[in-house]
């Protein structure tokens, strides 16, 4: 028998990989890194990224991983700066 009904904790993880993309997006700006540029380093598809930017793919543990290490960043500093965005 499935429960129907939402789990609270369905709308928190969601916030907070929205969260972390909105991270991610910031760092590569202020890097003046393009889309095209920030796949390159990383291996990923230029839509990948763009997806990802934009709210339409939420991206596995090891693509957060890719894009952060292009960054010069760890995922923790990522999920740190999310967390901490949230709270604000």
């Amino acid at each position: 028998m499935t429960d129907d009904t939402e789990n609270p904790l369905d709308e928190q993880a969601s916030m907070l990989a929205r969260a972390i993309c909105d991270r991610l997006r910031d760092h590569k700006q202020r890097q003046n890194l393009s889309i095209y540029r920030l796949a390159q380093m990383t291996g990923l598809s230029d839509k990948a990224i763009t997806y990802i930017e934009e709210g339409e793919r939420t991206p596995s543990i090891e693509t957060v991983a890719r894009i952060a290490l292009a960054l010069g960043l760890t995922v923790s500093d990522v999920v740190a700066e999310a967390e901490q965005g949230r709270e604000q």
